[in-house]
């Protein structure tokens, strides 16, 4: 599983999915998180949808806060399970979701 996190500044979940200008992608193990790489999302790689550019990221999996119905069925539609209502510092928060699970 590759989970990827919409990420601020900050290092954490934003409010709103489609404010994300950066994801935290976290590929995960046996033994927990394994890798973690960050994906951009600004500038020209807005041209991008969100869902193709974290598909490029191998992400499978998308955790966040709040996310519009729209992003959700389009990140659906390419494949990903979207888990929503998870806020705070994205490392908790992966922590959290693969708790929950």
């Amino acid at each position: 599983m590759t989970i990827a996190v919409p990420y601020d500044n900050m290092g954490n979940v934003p409010v709103n999915f489609g404010s994300a200008n950066t994801f935290k992608v976290y590929g995960i193990g046996d033994d927990g998180v394994a890798r973690v790489g960050l994906v951009f999302h600004f500038g020209i790689n807005k041209k991008i949808s969100a869902a193709e550019l974290l598909k490029d990221a191998g992400a499978d999996t998308v955790v966040c806060n709040k996310i519009k119905a729209g992003d959700k069925k389009a990140l659906e539609d390419a494949g990903f399970t979207v888990a929503s209502g998870f806020e705070g510092n994205g490392d908790c928060v992966v922590r959290e979701f693969l708790a929950k699970r």
